[in-house]
């Protein structure tokens, strides 16, 4: 999938590193929840092993300097164009040329595979597979079975794409097969800069687990401007350890969240774990008529929160903005003795369901 170029940085991101240059990494805040690890994951991009313009070790030295925990190199098995190593007869060899470079740099790599139709049912990825060369197979079930019968990760690409879908998103019955026989584990809501809601809500309604992801063809510094705080959109996965294996487990059981831009899109439970770890109150501050409360904001995400209800004994403000690695002052007003003072918010850029923030209410000890 195509997109256009977003803030232009430079033509080269890590061509050349010589063996005396410094890697610049860039550390990405995201707290950890209660039982499980945060990594930050992007499970879809390309080399030049088919139709992307870049080497896997450099995909590797993005994503440490973008400060991601693990990637998977998904190389289209069919529609390869002629340049570069497309025509290379083995569908493993971005994986296996990176893998010393994502063990020297402690990243995570995954092996995978793009397996591209027309739509229906469109581009489908596959993860933690042994031998992506057994995908390349004439009928696209035939594909999905041998990647599942891997122990693979089947999730949708990009459903609401224009060049397969170019009036709306819809899902079609070759959608529903997949998921009846067990070929469809999950669907990407966000693709390089793309949100789909449609795909949200799916997920929602299927029990499928939410996944975003860079899908990068060109080197990331074309697409997002680091300068100005961008970053490719990527799945946070809630995992038991720090492993390949952790992530499995965690996708298999759908504890992800989706970070995109300064938004997070998921479930209900993991978005309030996910605030809950990020906002820490310093102090409560009683006084004659309130009380002051300062927040500090420990994470690199911004929470934009929004009043909600009305309650005439108790004021406060009606929209704040929790900036990243930032402190807040909230003035409460009571304006009659003996309430119990509780903040009723809407978090609105923590999307519990298509573009509706997230619920929440906090009491003042």
């Amino acid at each position: 999938m195509r997109k256009k170029i977003g803030g232009l940085l430079g033509l080269i991101v890590f061509f050349i590193l010589p063996s005396t240059a410094q890697v610049r990494y860039k550390t990405i805040d995201i707290p950890d929840i209660p039982g499980y690890k945060t990594l930050k994951c992007d499970f879809h991009m390309h080399t030049i092993y088919s139709d992307g313009n870049v080497t896997p070790d450099i995909r590797v030295f993005e994503a440490v300097g973008e400060g991601l925990d693990a990637i998977a190199f998904t190389d289209h098995i069919y529609g390869k164009p002629g340049k570069n190593f497309a025509n290379d007869p083995d569908h493993n060899q971005a994986f296996k040329k990176a893998k010393t470079y994502a063990a020297f740099m402690n990243l995570l790599i995954i092996n995978g595979a793009e397996i591209s139709r027309g739509m229906p049912p469109g581009h489908i990825n596959a993860i933690f597979l042994k031998d992506a060369n057994k995908l390349e197979t004439p009928e696209f079930m035939d594909a999905c079975k041998e990647a599942r019968q891997q122990g693979g990760f089947i999730f949708w690409n990009h459903p609401g794409w224009w060049r397969h879908q170019p009036d709306s998103t819809h899902w079609f019955k070759e959608h529903t097969e997949m998921l009846n026989q067990g070929l469809m584990q999950g669907i990407e809501i966000v693709n390089t800069g793309d949100y789909f809601p449609e795909a949200h809500q799916w997920c929602l309604d299927k029990n499928l687990t939410m996944v975003a992801n860079s899908d990068a063809h060109m080197p990331t510094g074309l697409y997002y401007d680091f300068s100005k705080g961008q970053h490719r959109p990527m799945t946070l996965v809630f995992a038991e350890d720090r492993s390949v294996d952790g992530i499995k487990e965690a996708l298999e059981a759908g504890r992800t969240v989706v970070y995109h831009e300064d938004k997070l899109i998921g479930r209900e439970e993991y978005l309030k774990a996910l605030f809950e770890q990020s906002i820490e109150i310093v102090g409560v501050k009683a006084g004659k008529d309130g009380v002051e409360m300062l927040i500090r904001n420990r994470s690199d995400i911004p929470f934009k929160l929004k009043k909600q209800g009305h309650n005439p004994d108790l004021e406060y403000e009606r929209e704040m903005t929790l900036a990243p690695k930032s402190f807040y002052m909230i003035d409460v007003n009571i304006k009659k003795a003996g309430v119990q003072p509780v903040l009723r918010f809407v978090i609105e850029n923590l999307y519990v369901k298509p573009n509706q923030g997230l619920e929440y209410q906090y009491k003042i000890q």
